[in-house]
């Protein structure tokens, strides 16, 4: 730009020697800035951030164009103006205009002339914040945060003798950031959390960091504390913007030179002790103890970076300085070091509090205490905590990483094993097990716990095994144990440590459960020792459970059985399909009262398993023979096959039964409605039936008895004269199976004799009953059938014959003569010779002289002649 061209732009003439004065243009140049910060505009920088950037500088904006131009005279760059113009906005208190000239120079110059802008305005700020200086702050925005990050960029940029100074700024603004945080309240009233949805959550943040700690504290007035914070900040990185700095010379504090005869440490004394005592009045103790840790950090690094050598210190400072400044720092670490203890301690009390425990920072917290101390505070949290498992697992893995950091190899198993033990309470607790917290205290409750295991129906063999992997117990044990269980849940209806008392697994289900873990087992021997000895104690009515144990049994297929296994099955699939008759007798009784088994309701409808098929044959037959019956026999049968005892028995005590129970019944009940002679179709029936169960018996003697038995129970007529036949048949048989030279064959004879007297006798008695002949005369006469032949020959009803032939109702003489001789094997002519004899050459002879002739003609008047 020539003197030609100054008024076109400038709108001011002057001379050529004003335009070669330096004096002159650097008023001019002033004089343009103070316009120009006058008429700035946000909206003009919003609309066109790009104002300051290139060549377009010209031709967008005419005023920002002449201060370009007026600032190459003094060989100024863009970068110079807009880093000028910045601090200006600053000293007039512009913040909004400040920040974005800011934000242009670090978007557009990212070198360490920015970085050293930056950080001036970051300080200024800083200074300004404490003196409550007057300022123009946009609506919304969190200046410290902004402070921050101005100071952050200022350290990514800057060269490296500003780098100390800027890393500490970043370090106090940062803090004063987390300070004015707790000052923010919602419209509520308090401060609130910001959580979002699941969907809206950043990924990398969900898997790469934890639930942090936030720290329920009172909220803190910013006017009291602020200044404060900003008072220490100054102190610890003081802004000097003139000060001149030689290389590796830092204005910050930690790593600052001493002065002579002065504490520079003493103007932090005051405005840390009061905002301690704030925080801590307003229980903020993560500030707090950020806030000393920081500031002993400083007061210690200087006095170190200030004491490297001993002898130079002596030459550099007074020896009362040195002192001065020792003591100092050591009343700040006394301080500081009660501080950090007493908010350590207060902190994990509100961590382990929490719903979700931030364990990284439990674990930070944890290592600001003495060895000795932490150990015992964590486990007093431990045992606080009762059965608040997440909080006892918080802690106790909190615990494992302090004790693996100090190398404190018996704490780390103590914790390690808590942890093993508090996952596993939290794993059960859901299925509703619960247990005591001090587990750690007597192992042997973890071998304890799993006969709770196995009685909850939510358990199953993976959880089980996982357990017993986890606290090296025997698997084995436990899957017989839990196997037992599922088979023993039907015995007495017992539910397991939370299961639903409504809910009942059926057999089935129990057994289908106990299938899928019999392969898991290694050794299968002691499950079916075990089962074995179990059976015995088993409700011999619940045949679902005694069928489970059997078919577990014989899966497992070991050679250790004492028993037929298929049989056992067998009988129960028949004692399913039969419904007992009898209730229970005493021999049942006693048997459960013996093995400490309740009455079962199933015992009114079922038979006991153990007495049929484990105890005596004795006590078999006591059960079968109270359940002997026509509609039973056939089942009770089939089971007497199965358990292979004598049939001849089963059929003889059938026989026993349905005479006793049924015929004799019938016949007593004929007997009293005076219809004995009338047998009934049902007890014929029932005679076909016990003579059937006669013919099925092997042994003809018993065969015999047992049939003449039924013969005797039946009353005189048709029926029992075949019950008879039947006797007389039997014993026949009896006779035939025997040799001659057998004892035997004489005890079939005189059986068969004997019989065959009383079928004679019955029949003959049956016959004179039918023809109404059975008058005491005759009947005495029943053991002399000849006798009998001849005295019914006597009747008076052939005398009544010949003389009323039209008459009705006179007994077949003949027929019955005939019937007798052929039941009693007698010649019944041979006896009617006999009679004719007698009766044609009587022993006297007739009087011939007398009425001869009308005798032998009126024959009507000679008995002898009429029979």
């Amino acid at each position: 730009m020539d003197a030609r061209n100054f008024t076109e732009y400038f709108d001011v003439f002057i001379s050529l020697e004003e335009y070669e004065n330096p004096k002159v243009l650097l008023q001019l140049y002033e004089g343009q800035l103070q316009a120009y910060t006058s008429t700035w505009s946000n909206s003009k920088l919003e609309k066109d951030p790009d104002c300051f950037g290139g060549s377009n500088i010209n031709v967008k904006i005419p005023m920002e164009t002449r201060l370009y131009k007026l600032s190459l005279l003094f060989q100024n760059s863009e970068q110079d103006i807009v880093s000028e113009l910045a601090m200006r906005t600053l000293s007039d208190g512009n913040i909004g205009k400040t920040v974005n000239l800011c934000s242009d120079l670090y978007g557009q110059y990212k070198n360490s002339k920015t970085g050293r802008v930056l950080f001036h305005v970051a300080q200024k700020l800083c200074q300004m914040l404490e003196a409550n200086v007057p300022m123009i702050i946009p609506n919304g925005m969190n200046l410290p945060s902004v402070i921050y990050e101005l100071a952050c960029q200022a350290a990514t940029i800057c060269s490296t003798d500003l780098l100390l100074d800027c890393e500490e700024l970043c370090k106090n603004t940062r803090a004063a950031m987390d300070v004015y945080r707790q000052c923010l309240i919602d419209d509520y009233g308090f401060r609130t959390k910001v959580t979002t949805l699941e969907t809206d959550k950043d990924p990398y943040d969900e898997w790469t960091f934890e639930d942090y700690f936030t720290e329920d504290g009172i909220v803190l007035d910013h006017l009291s504390v602020m200044p404060v914070m900003y008072e220490i900040t100054t102190s610890f990185v003081s802004y000097s913007p003139d000060k001149k700095l030689y290389p590796l010379d830092c204005v910050g504090l930690p790593v600052s030179p001493g002065v002579a005869g002065e504490n520079p440490l003493k103007p932090i004394s005051m405005p840390m002790t009061s905002l301690l005592q704030n925080l801590q009045e307003y229980s903020q103790l993560q500030l707090a103890l950020q806030l000393t840790i920081n500031s002993f950090g400083c007061c210690h690094q200087h006095l170190v970076s200030n004491n490297m050598n001993v002898n130079l210190s002596k030459k550099l400072f007074e020896g009362q300085d040195l002192k001065e400044l020792k003591d100092f720092v050591i009343d700040i670490g006394n301080m500081a070091f009660s501080i950090v203890k007493k908010n350590s301690l207060a902190l994990l009390h509100k961590l382990f509090n929490c719903r979700i425990v931030d364990t990284d920072l439990a674990l930070a917290y944890c290592t600001l205490l003495p060895k000795n101390v932490v150990f015992e505070k964590l486990w007093n949290f431990i045992n606080d905590a009762w059965q608040n498992y997440n909080k006892i697992l918080a802690v106790a893995v909190v615990g494992a990483k302090l004790a693996d950091l100090l190398q404190d190899g018996q704490q780390k198993e103590k914790f390690n094993s808590l942890i093993v033990d508090t996952e596993w309470c939290l794993k059960l607790s859901k299925l509703g097990i619960s247990f005591q917290s001090t587990l750690r205290d007597n192992p042997a409750k973890r071998k304890e716990c799993v006969y709770v295991l196995v009685q909850n129906p939510n358990v199953n063999s993976q959880l089980i095994m996982q357990y017993c992997s986890a606290f090296g117990l025997n698997s084995d044990v436990a899957l017989q144990l839990y196997i037992e269980t599922f088979l023993l849940q039907g015995i007495n209806g017992h539910h397991g440590e939370g299961e639903p008392g409504g809910i009942k697994q059926s057999p089935a289900e129990l057994l289908e459960r106990a299938m899928e873990v019999l392969p898991l087992l290694k050794n299968k021997t002691d499950l079916v020792i075990s089962l074995n000895g179990t059976l015995h104690k088993m409700d011999p009515y619940n045949y679902e459970v005694i069928e489970s144990a059997l078919k577990i049994m014989k899966l497992a297929n070991e050679p250790s059985m004492n028993f037929n296994l298929d049989q056992a099955l067998n009988l129960l699939q028949h004692l399913y399909s039969y419904k007992r008759i009898s209730p229970p007798g005493n021999l049942e009784l006693q048997y459960l009262q013996k093995h400490s088994i309740d009455v079962s309701p199933m015992a009114e409808s079922r038979l006991p398993f153990h007495l049929l098929f484990f105890e005596t044959t004795q006590r078999f037959w006591s059960i079968v023979s109270a359940e002997l019956s026509e509609e039973t026999f056939a089942t009770l049968l089939l089971i007497s096959k199965l358990m292979k005892v004598s049939l001849d028995t089963l059929h003889m005590k059938a026989v026993d039964h349905v005479l006793a129970k049924t015929l004799k019944p019938k016949v007593l009940r004929l007997t009293k409605e005076g219809c004995v002679s009338q047998i009934t179709k049902e007890i014929a029936e029932t005679v076909h039936n016990i003579q059937s169960y006669i013919l099925a018996i092997t042994n003809p003697e018993w065969a015999t008895a047992s049939s003449h038995r039924v013969a005797q129970e039946l009353p005189t007529g048709p029926e029992k004269i075949q019950a008879l036949k039947f006797c007389l048949q039997m014993s026949e048989n009896w006779l035939k199976s025997t040799a001659p030279m057998e004892k035997a064959h004489q005890k079939a004879e005189d059986s068969l004799n004997k019989l065959r007297v009383e079928f004679e006798n019955s029949a003959t008695a049956n016959l004179l009953r039918i023809h109404n002949l059975n008058s005491p005369e005759y009947l005495k006469l029943i053991k002399l059938p000849a006798k009998l032949i001849c005295s019914l020959y006597e009747h008076s009803s052939i005398e009544h014959r010949l003389k009323h032939p039209t008459a009705k109702d006179y007994p077949d003489i003949h027929a019955v003569a005939g019937e007798l001789a052929e039941i009693n094997n007698r010649d019944i002519n041979k006896i009617r010779f006999t009679l004719l004899e007698e009766y044609l050459c009587p022993p006297t002879k007739p009087d011939l002289n007398s009425k001869s002739q009308d005798n032998f003609n009126n024959i009507q008047e000679d008995p002898a002649l009429m029979r």
